[in-house]
């Protein structure tokens, strides 16, 4: 089974074309907003995951499902399929406009053939603002 490097969440992402190198924008853990409700534009979902030699020889099928735990949200995972084709590979997902409606601390959870990895953790809040 393939085994998981890291796990966050983030604004934004690139990935070096010749290289295959992966630069991540932004890792979220705290938004701040004036008002709310408010929608988060873009959350990407970067993961690595080790395979062994043999995992990639018989290119293994596998599944990784994403789980945002928010109030208002259905729980109901995100879902993504993956073949083992190399020894580091970086699986990127991408969620645009999740509503938040108040100021709140959610996970988004990482499953791996629906048995649980890791969890990043965002806490959004309101802004405060300094008078003058």
């Amino acid at each position: 089974m393939p085994e998981l490097e890291y796990f966050v969440v983030a604004e934004a992402h690139a990935v070096d074309r010749t290289s295959n190198s992966i630069s991540i924008y932004n890792v979220l853990n705290e938004l701040k907003y004036d008002r709310f409700p408010v929608d988060i534009p873009r959350l990407v979902f970067v993961s690595c995951w080790i395979s062994s030699p043999e995992e990639v020889s018989q290119r293994l099928n596998s599944q990784i499902a994403y789980r945002i735990d928010l109030p208002d949200l259905p729980t109901t995972p995100f879902r993504m399929n993956f073949t083992s084709e190399a020894e580091f590979q970086n699986l990127i997902a991408e969620f645009f406009g999740l509503r938040v409606n108040a100021p709140t601390t959610f996970k988004i959870e990482l499953l791996f053939n629906n048995e649980h990895k890791a969890y990043h953790t965002i806490k959004v809040m309101e802004s405060v603002s300094v008078a003058p």
